[in-house]
């Protein structure tokens, strides 16, 4: 059951995002989030905006060690770094418009969620909790 964990995850998003907007629970608490699923999306992801309504899930295609950088993004953000089973393994705060600097995954993920820095203190929600979508 638990190799089929990541295909249910990204069928229910795909699913319940027609609009690639919908919502996830993240250690338990609702989060209405934009989806980045595509190479375009995901280059371009939360950069230019002045705000951040939720946050950006970033699906990729292959778990991997995929890095992030803050090139024209103005928002003070925080990183959680989720693996293929849905499950956080690391949180980062990223700092805004510093293009010299990569964000990189612990180990190997498929997913990253990215929402306005000190959310996840705020909520509650560290390493080890996950990330779900319930319909």
């Amino acid at each position: 059951m638990n190799k089929l964990l990541p295909y249910i995850f990204l069928l229910c998003l795909f699913l319940s995002c027609k609009e690639k907007k919908t919502l996830i629970y993240v250690g338990g608490i609702p989060l209405q989030i934009q989806v980045a699923d595509s190479p375009g999306e995901r280059e371009r992801g939360l950069s230019g905006r002045k705000k951040i309504d939720g946050g950006m899930l970033f699906v990729f295609e292959e778990e991997g060690i995929h890095p992030f950088w803050m090139k024209d993004t103005y928002i003070p953000l925080s990183i959680a770094f989720i693996d293929r089973d849905g499950v956080i393994v690391s949180i980062r705060h990223m700092e805004p418009l510093y293009e010299n600097r990569l964000y990189v995954p612990p180990k190997p993920i498929l997913y990253t969620l990215e929402v306005e820095m000190g959310w996840y203190e705020k909520n509650g929600v560290n390493v080890g909790d996950s990330v779900t979508v319930r319909r």
